[in-house]
C-alpha cells in the first residue's frame, strides 16, 4: 500500500464519494424542489383559481345581461358631467381651496396664540392662589391686579381664534358646495357599479390582462424553486385560540389547514360544488363570520377530526363514509388509514359527533342543527344506557324502568317469567333489553361441565331458563304482595265498558300510548289507536295488557299513579271514578280484541318453576359465588341454601347485580348500589387499541357492520346490534362472558347512539365550550322537560309550514296550512309529502276529478302572501314540502274522533263506525259531552271542534301567560275548558323542571318575537289602506293612530287584503334613512330569526319600524311584571270605569253567553270557554289587548268573535260616544278589577238594603 503520509484516508477516494454525494444531494434537492412544486395541495388550488375566473366571469356576463354596465357608464357619464360643470368655473375651485388652506393656517397660528396664553393663565393662577394659602395676599386684590390682565389675553386672542374658525368654516363649506356635485356623483358610481367593480376586480387578480403581471404570475407559480417570491399559491391556516389536542401526554395547539385545498368553504359562491371546491353546506352555523363558530375562532379538526396538519388526502387521514366509497379511494387515490395517527377523521355521518364536547350542557338547544346525534342522545337516554354507564354530566338521572318493589301487586310470577326470558316476545316495541337466550349462550352448547368438571354438561338453555327462573324467585321473595285496593263494589257494578272505549279515545291515553298491531296482523281494525305516531309511542303498546295486568291494579293505577311508582313519567289524568272503572272494564272485556291480543307463540310461563333445576342452580352458583371460596360455597349448598327455592333467591339476587338491574328499577336493599356498565364519560377519546376485536375483523358477519380494527365505529356500532358478539370464536367461563342486553336497534338507531357516544371525548375545548347562560340554560331544561313528559302529544309548540315554488321559480316557505281538498271535509295530511299525496289520491278518487291546486291558509304574517287566516291559491305542481306542526298529534284524534268516531267490528266482523252516543234519528254519530247529553258534531265546522274540544295551542304561549300563574297551573293543574273530556293531567315534576318549562315558553317568545315583528312590519308598511277609510263621515277609526299598529292593523276592513312590501321595496324605502339602511338578504334572514342577523340588525329594523309610525306590543320583559290596571293610582283615576267595562261586557258583547257567570253556562259545551274569573291572574295585559282587537289574527280559526273591529264602533248604548280603543280599555279595567267589581256591587246592594230597612223602619213610627 502506497504510504499516505500523516493522513487517513485517501484524497481520489474521497473526491469520488465527495462527487457521488454532491450528485445524491443535488439530485435530492432537485426532487424536493419538484416534489414541493407538484404537491397535491398546489393542484387543487390552481383547479380552484380557475373555476373562481369561470365563477367570476358567468357573474359578469349575468351583470352586464342586467344592464350593470349601461347603469356603470350613466354613472361614471354623470362624474365626467359633474367634473365638467366643475372644471368650467375656471379658477374659482383652486382659488377656494387656496383661501381655505391660507385661512386653516391662519387659525392654526391663531389656535396655538389662544392655547399658549391659556397655560400663562393657569400658571399665574396657580401661583397667585399659592400665595394666597400662604396669606401674602387676598384674593380680590389678585383678580383687580396681576390675572386681571392674564384674563383679557386669553379673551382677545379666544375672540380672534374664534373669527378665525367661522371664517375657515365658510371657506370650506364654499369649497364643498362648488365639489359637491361631482363628490355625490362618485358615491353614486361607487355605489352603483360596486358589484360589476368587485367582479372585475376580481377577474383581473385572477387572470391579469398585463404581459408583464401574467409573466410574474407564471414564473412564481408554475416554475419550480420560485413560488416562494409572493405567490399565489400558497398554505391557508387556522390557529384557533383555546383549542387543544392531546399529542404524546401534552397539550398541543390545533394547527388547520384544511383550507389550503378547501379553498372555497367559506364561500357561499362555491355552495354544490365538488369538493374540495365547495362550501360548506351550514355557512349559516360554520366558518363564516356571522355564525356562531367562526372558522378563525373553531378551525376544521375540532368537528371534524383528522390531522388537521396534513397537506395531502392521505395524510389529512381522510375517512370514506361507506364501502363503496372506500373502494373508489382505494382505486383513485391509493386511500388506506394513516398510520400512527390516533384521531382519524370521522365519517359523513358521524360528523355531528364533534357538537357534544362544546354543547354537553346545552344538547337540547342544538336539536335542530344537530338531528342525527340529537337522535342518538335521546336513543341514549330513551333505553337507559345513562343507568349502567356512567356520562358524568349526563342531566337525567331518573331511573328509567318502573319500581319493583311492589311487584307483586301488578304481574303474576308467571307473566314476569316469561317477559324477563322475551320481553320483545309479549311487547316488539319495548324499551326492556334482552339479556337472556342471546347468542353466547347458546341453546344446545355446553356452558360447563358441573361439579367442577367431574358432573354433566350443563347447556345454554337450561342455564338460562334456570338463571330466568332464579331472578324471578328472587324479584317475588324480596317483595311481598301488597295487593291493590279492591275496586268500590258499587263503581263495579256500574262499569261500562262501550263507554270506557270512548273515554280512553278523549280523555287523553291515546297521546302517550297506542295499539298498534304486531306485526304480520291484517284483520286490525282502523281504530284510530292503531297508529302509531312520533308522540303516542311515550307509554308502552296497550295491545295485551289484559293479559298482563289484573283490574284492580289497572284501576287503582289510572286513578293515581304515582302512589304506586313515585317517579312515574305518567301523569294523574284527573279522571273520576266512573271514567277509570270504565276504562278498565274496556280494557278487561276487551270487546274490541285489542287487550288480550298477544304476538303469536306468546304465553306466560305458568311451569316456570320447573326450570328450577337444582343440578343447575348450584353450578351457577359456584360460578357467581366463586369470590366466597369452594369450601365455603360447598358448606353452604349442603346447609342453608340445600332448599332449591331458597338457593333460587340467593342466586337471583346476585343475577341481579351482576346483569345491573338496579340501575334501571328500584329493587328494595339495591338503592345505592353503583352502575355496572363501562364509564363513558370519554369513551369517544379511547384509542382503538383498547378495543378487543378479537379475530372478527378478519370475517365478516351478517347483517353487521364490516369491521375495520383501525376504526372503532364498526365496533361500536357492532356492539349496539349485538352485544354479545364479540364472545363468538371466544373461549370464556360464565361469569366472564359479556353481560350487555340486546335492545334491538334497527342500524340507524345503532348508528345514532355510535354518533353520540363518539362525541362523549375528553375537554379539549375550554376556550370554546358553550358555558349556557342562565336564559339558555333554563331554555335547556325546559325544552328537555317538555319532551320528556310527551307536552307535545297534545299541544302544538310550532306552526306547520308550506314549502312551494314562488312566480319567481324560488323556494320559500309559509306557515301555512293545507285546506280540504275537492270535496273532502278534512285537511290533507302535512305529516310528510307521502302521506299528503296518500290523501290527495285519496280526494281524486272520492270527487273523480283531479286536484289542480291547493289552499294555503296562512297563520302568521306572511308579508309576500298575507296576514293571519288569509288565503293562498297554489299550482299543485308548485308545492315541494309540507312539515307537520310542532306538537298536537293527539288534536288529530280527538277531531277525528267528533267527525268520524272510531271503528269497532260489526256482527260480520266488518269495520263500522262507533260512538258510545249511538246515532241519531239520521243516523248521524252523537259524543256524550261532558254535561251527560249526547250531541251530533259530524257536520260541525271543523275549527270550531279543534278550538273548543281538543287541548290548546301553546304558540307564543309565554307572551300570553303570566309566569306565576303558569308555574302554578303546571304544579296544580285546575279546570279551565270545562267541555273537553281530556284534562290537563297532573305531572309528578322532577326539582326545576315546572319553573324550567315556564321559563323556556318565555324565552321562546321573547325570541320569536324579532321575527314576528319584521314580518308583520314589512306586511303592515306595505298594504293599502280601503278607499276613504280616513274619511270621518264613514268610518269611526282614528287612522294616523291606530293604521300601523299590530294586530288592529290586519283586519280585513281596514285595508286590502294581499301581500305586504316587498323586501327589495322595503329597502329602497330604508334607503332614505341611509344610517338605518338594511337589504334585502338581511331583512328576510331576520324574518327567518336567523340569529346572527337579528343581533346585528334588529335594532335598525326596529329604528326604521319606529320612523314608520308601526309598533307591535313586545318584547316579553324580563323579571316580574306589575299590573298597573291594578294599583291604587291607577284605580283612583279609572274605578268609575270598572262598570262601564262590566257593562260593555257583559251586555254590549255579552260574555257570558260563551263565558261562564259564576259556575253557571248558558249555552251547550260547544259554546263554552274558560272561565273570565282567572284573566286577571292568567293572562298577561299585552296578550289580552291583542287578543280582543283580533283575536283570529292570534290564533286563527278561533271560535272568538272580533268585537271591536267594527267601521262604526259598537256598543254606544253601553259606553256613549267611544271609539273601540276606549270600550276595550274599559273592558280591561273590568277583567282585571273584577273581584273590586264585584266587592262595589256587593257594597252597593247593602247600602240599598239598608237604606231600605231604614225606610221601613220610618214608616212604621
Amino acid at each position: 500500500m502506497a504510504d499516505r503520509g500523516d493522513t487517513h484516508y485517501s484524497v481520489p477516494s474521497l473526491n469520488l464519494w465527495f462527487l457521488v454525494s454532491s450528485v445524491l444531494f443535488l439530485g435530492t434537492m432537485v426532487w424536493a424542489v419538484i416534489d414541493d412544486w407538484d404537491a397535491e395541495w398546489k393542484q387543487y388550488q390552481r383547479d380552484f383559481r380557475s373555476l373562481e375566473l369561470a365563477k367570476a366571469q358567468s357573474a359578469r356576463v349575468a351583470l352586464e345581461a342586467e344592464g350593470a354596465i349601461g347603469r356603470r357608464d350613466e354613472l361614471s357619464r354623470a362624474v365626467y358631467d359633474a367634473s365638467m360643470a366643475l372644471a368650467a368655473q375656471g379658477s374659482a375651485l383652486q382659488d377656494a381651496e387656496r383661501r381655505a388652506y391660507e385661512l386653516e393656517e391662519d387659525r392654526f397660528k391663531l389656535e396655538e396664540d389662544f392655547k399658549k396664553a391659556k397655560s400663562l393663565l393657569n400658571w399665574q393662577v396657580y401661583g397667585s392662589e399659592k400665595a394666597v394659602l400662604e396669606g401674602e395676599k387676598d384674593i380680590p386684590q389678585l383678580e383687580e391686579t396681576e390675572l386681571a390682565a392674564y384674563r383679557e389675553d386669553v379673551a382677545a386672542k379666544g375672540l380672534l381664534f374664534e373669527k378665525a374658525t367661522i371664517a375657515w368654516e365658510v371657506e370650506k363649506r364654499t369649497v364643498s358646495d362648488m365639489r359637491s356635485a361631482i363628490v355625490q356623483a362618485e358615491k353614486d358610481l361607487a355605489a352603483g357599479a360596486k358589484v360589476l367593480t368587485q367582479v372585475e376586480e376580481r377577474i383581473e387578480a385572477l387572470a391579469p390582462g398585463d404581459i408583464a403581471t401574467q409573466v410574474a404570475d407564471f414564473v412564481r407559480d408554475d416554475l419550480p424553486g420560485l413560488e416562494f417570491i409572493g405567490p399565489n399559491l400558497k398554505v391557508q391556516k387556522f390557529i384557533p385560540a383555546g383549542i387543544t389536542f392531546d399529542l404524546n401526554f401534552t397539550k398541543k395547539a390545533r394547527i388547520d389547514m384544511c383550507s389550503t385545498c378547501h379553498m372555497g368553504i367559506e364561500n357561499d359562491a362555491f355552495a354544490g360544488d365538488a369538493q374540495p371546491h365547495a362550501a360548506h353546506p351550514r355557512l349559516d352555523l360554520f366558518l363564516s363570520s356571522k355564525s356562531p363558530h367562526p372558522a378563525k375562532d373553531f378551525g376544521c379538526t375540532v368537528c371534524h377530526r383528522g390531522a388537521g396538519e396534513g397537506l395531502s388526502f392521505q395524510h389529512s387521514d381522510h375517512r370514506p363514509s361507506n364501502e363503496e366509497e372506500a373502494r373508489i379511494w382505494d382505486a383513485s387515490r391509493h386511500w388506506h388509514k394513516q398510520h400512527h395517527w390516533d384521531y382519524p377523521m370521522l365519517r359523513e355521518q358521524d360528523v355531528e359527533a364533534g357538537c357534544v364536547q362544546c354543547h354537553k350542557t346545552s344538547m337540547e338547544l342544538i336539536a335542530d342543527s344537530a338531528p342525527h346525534v340529537t337522535e342518538g342522545y335521546r336513543l341514549f337516554e330513551e333505553k337507559g344506557c345513562y343507568a349502567c354507564h356512567k356520562v358524568d354530566w349526563f342531566p337525567t338521572t331518573r331511573r328509567p324502568g318502573p319500581a319493583l318493589t311492589n311487584l307483586a301487586a301488578k304481574l303474576t310470577p308467571e307473566f314476569t317469567n316469561a317477559w324477563i326470558a322475551d320481553p320483545r316476545g309479549f311487547r316488539p316495541t319495548t324499551d326492556m333489553p334482552h339479556f337472556f337466550n342471546l347468542e353466547n349462550w347458546p341453546e344446545d352448547e355446553v356452558v360447563v361441565t358441573s361439579e367442577y368438571g367431574a358432573g354433566r354438561e350443563i347447556r345454554g338453555g337450561e342455564w338460562n331458563r334456570a338463571a330466568v327462573a332464579a331472578v324471578t324467585t328472587f324479584l317475588y321473595d324480596r317483595h311481598p304482595l301488597d295487593a291493590a285496593e279492591p275496586i268500590p263494589a258499587d263503581v263495579r257494578a256500574a262499569a261500562d265498558a262501550e263507554r270506557g272505549r270512548e273515554v280512553m279515545n278523549l280523555s287523553g291515553c291515546f297521546a302517550c300510548h297506542n295499539t298498534a298491531p304486531f306485526m304480520g296482523e291484517t284483520d286490525v281494525l282502523p281504530a284510530i289507536s292503531n297508529n302509531a305516531t312520533e308522540r303516542n309511542q311515550m307509554g308502552p303498546n296497550l295491545r295485551g295488557v289484559a293479559t298482563k295486568l289484573n283490574a284492580d291494579w289497572l284501576y287503582r293505577w289510572i286513578l293515581d299513579p304515582n302512589s304506586y311508582w313515585p317517579h312515574t313519567r305518567m301523569p294523574n289524568l284527573r279522571l273520576s271514578e266512573a271514567d277509570a272503572m270504565d276504562i278498565t272494564a274496556y280494557v278487561f272485556e276487551d270487546p274490541d280484541g285489542i287487550f288480550t291480543d298477544t304476538p303469536h307463540g306468546w304465553e306466560g310461563d305458568s311451569e316456570y318453576l320447573s326450570n328450577l333445576d337444582p343440578q343447575v342452580l348450584r353450578e351457577q352458583a359456584r360460578w357467581y359465588f366463586q369470590k366466597d371460596g369452594r369450601t365455603i360455597l360447598e358448606s353452604r349448598l349442603e346447609s342453608e341454601w340445600s332448599d332449591t327455592t331458597v338457593l333460587a333467591s340467593k342466586l337471583g339476587e346476585r343475577l341481579v347485580m351482576t346483569y345491573g338491574c338496579f340501575s334501571c328499577h328500584e329493587i328494595t336493599g339495591m338503592e345505592s348500589m353503583m352502575p355496572i356498565g363501562t364509564e363513558l364519560t370519554s369513551w369517544g377519546s379511547k384509542t382503538v387499541d383498547k378495543l378487543d376485536f378479537g379475530q372478527h375483523y378478519l370475517k365478516e358477519v351478517a347483517d353487521l357492520p364490516k369491521l375495520d380494527h383501525h376504526y372503532r365505529e364498526g365496533w361500536l356500532e357492532r356492539k349496539l346490534l349485538r352485544p354479545r358478539v364479540f364472545d363468538i370464536d371466544k373461549v370464556k367461563v360464565p361469569k366472564d362472558r359479556a353481560r350487555m342486553p340486546s335492545f334491538g336497534f334497527s342500524r340507524d338507531e345503532a348508528q345514532a347512539v355510535a354518533t353520540f357516544v363518539l362525541g362523549l371525548v375528553n375537554d379539549e375545548v375550554p376556550g370554546k365550550k358553550m358555558e349556557p347562560t342562565a336564559e339558555q340554560a333554563v331554555s335547556d331544561g325546559g325544552m328537555r322537560a317538555v319532551r320528556q313528559n310527551n307536552c307535545m302529544a297534545c299541544h302544538v309548540v310550532d306552526n306547520s309550514l308550506v314549502t312551494f315554488r314562488n312566480e319567481s321559480g324560488g323556494i320559500q316557505t309559509v306557515r301555512g296550512v293545507i285546506q280540504p281538498l275537492l270535496d273532502e271535509v278534512v285537511p290533507p295530511s302535512m305529516v310528510s309529502m307521502d302521506a299528503f299525496a296518500s290523501d290527495r289520491e285519496m280526494a281524486e278518487l272520492n270527487a273523480d276529478e283531479e286536484v289542480e291546486e291547493v289552499i294555503i291558509k296562512l297563520l302568521e304574517a306572511e308579508p309576500d302572501y298575507g296576514g293571519p287566516g288569509e288565503l293562498h291559491f297554489l299550482e299543485i305542481g308548485d308545492l315541494v314540502d309540507v312539515t307537520p306542526s310542532r306538537g298536537g298529534s293527539f288534536v288529530d284524534q280527538v277531531l277525528e274522533y267528533y267527525m268520524f268516531g272510531t271503528s269497532v267490528a260489526d256482527e260480520s266482523g266488518e269495520p263500522v263506525a262507533w260512538t258510545h252516543g249511538g246515532t241519531d234519528d239520521q243516523g248521524v254519530l252523537r259524543i256524550e259531552d261532558v254535561d251527560g247529553q249526547v250531541r251530533p258534531y259530524s257536520a260541525t265546522e271543523l275549527d270550531k271542534l279543534r278550538w273548543t274540544f281538543a287541548p290548546p295551542v301553546l304558540l307564543n304561549e309565554g307572551h300570553k301567560l303570566r309566569p306565576d300563574w303558569f308555574y302554578n297551573f303546571l304544579a296544580s293543574p285546575s279546570e279551565l275548558r270545562k267541555q273537553m273530556r281530556v284534562k290537563m293531567p297532573t305531572f309528578t315534576f322532577d326539582p326545576g323542571e315546572a319553573e324550567n318549562i315556564v321559563g323556556y315558553f318565555g324565552n321562546k317568545a321573547r325570541w320569536e318575537w324579532h321575527s314576528r315583528y319584521a314580518r308583520t312590519l314589512r306586511l303592515a308598511v306595505g298594504r293599502q289602506p280601503l278607499s276613504g277609510l280616513n274619511d270621518p263621515d264613514s268610518h269611526g277609526w282614528n287612522m294616523p293612530a291606530d293604521s300601523l299598529t299590530w294586530p288592529i292593523f290586519p283586519l280585513a276592513n281596514i285595508t286590502e287584503p294581499g301581500p305586504g312590501l316587498s323586501a327589495e321595496g322595503m329597502e329602497a324605502r330604508m334607503s332614505a334613512q341611509p344610517k338605518l339602511k338594511l337589504d334585502a338578504a338581511t331583512i328576510r334572514s331576520i324574518e327567518a330569526g336567523y340569529k346572527a342577523d337579528v343581533l346585528a340588525s334588529f335594532d335598525k329594523l326596529k329604528a326604521w319600524g319606529d320612523s314608520q309610525g308601526f309598533s307591535l306590543v313586545g318584547p316579553l320583559k324580563r323579571g316580574t311584571e306589575t299590573l298597573d290596571r291594578q294599583t291604587t293610582s291607577y284605580l283612583d283615576e279609572r274605578h268609575s270605569f270598572l262598570a262601564v267595562g262590566e257593562s260593555v261586557g257583559a251586555e254590549g258583547v255579552n260574555c257570558y253567553q260563551c263565558h261562564p257567570n259564576g259556575t253557571t253556562y248558558v249555552e251547550t259545551p260547544i259554546s263554552w270557554a274558560p272561565s273570565l274569573d282567572v284573566v286577571s291572574a292568567r293572562l298577561r295585559p299585552d296578550w289580552v289587548r291583542e287578543w280582543l282587537w283580533n283575536p283570529p289574527a292570534t290564533y286563527v280559526g278561533t271560535a272568538m268573535a272580533v268585537n271591536f273591529g267594527s267601521d262604526e264602533p259598537q256598543y254606544q248604548a253601553q259606553y256613549p260616544s267611544s271609539t273601540n280603543a276606549e270600550q276595550i280599555d274599559a273592558v280591561m279595567d273590568w277583567l282585571y278589577n273584577k273581584d273590586r267589581r264585584e266587592a262595589d256591587i256587593l257594597s252597593t246592594t247593602i247600602a240599598e238594603q239598608a237604606s231600605k230597612i231604614e225606610e221601613l223602619e220610618a214608616q212604621q213610627k
